[in-house]
């Protein structure tokens, strides 16, 4: 290692990250941000969805309109909507299932008393898949969220798309 003596200069190009500044324009960006993306997610939102799915579409779309997330478009709200269905459902089967048990007695018949699985545990366990299948395409599992890339890769051509023709002759 050099030992340089001297005071450590000081950068004179140094420009703040925005944000760097007041907490009171911290807050109201973010509020702007968090209003935005709940327009967006409305917007966004399927007509088809069943009310148990709407509310869960309300909590976490907004999450996913974000534009620091940017993971939910127009093109991609009905596989979302299917999702938000796909939970609805697990949590209408996690209600039952806590209600009224895993299992069932058969009563006295030609095997005896038989205790067996209730249909709604094959069910919310199929519902479960569906909701982590459906979910990692949003990064909605910790393993997804790490390998989805959130930034955009852009477009080579972006600067000859937005010119004027005239501009190429």
């Amino acid at each position: 290692m050099v030992n340089r003596g001297g005071r450590p200069p000081k950068p004179t190009n140094v420009v703040p990250f925005k944000g760097d500044g007041d907490p009171a324009e911290d807050e109201a960006a973010r509020k702007r941000r968090s209003e935005l993306a709940i327009r967006r997610a409305t917007e966004l939102r399927p007509k088809w969805l069943s009310p148990a799915a709407r509310k869960i579409w309300d909590n976490e779309a907004p999450t996913l309109t974000d534009v620091a997330v940017n993971r939910l478009h127009r093109h991609h709200a009905d596989q979302f909507g299917l999702y938000c269905m796909a939970f609805a459902e697990l949590l209408y089967l996690e209600k039952d299932i806590a209600k009224n048990g895993h299992s069932y007695k058969t009563g006295a018949g030609r095997n005896g008393d038989q205790e067996r699985g209730r249909p709604a545990v094959a069910q919310r366990n199929k519902a479960f898949e569906k909701c982590v299948q459906l979910g990692a395409y949003f990064g909605k599992t910790p393993y997804t969220e790490r390998h989805i890339n959130t930034l955009p890769q852009g477009d080579l051509f972006d600067d000859a798309d937005n010119a004027d023709n005239k501009d190429f002759g």
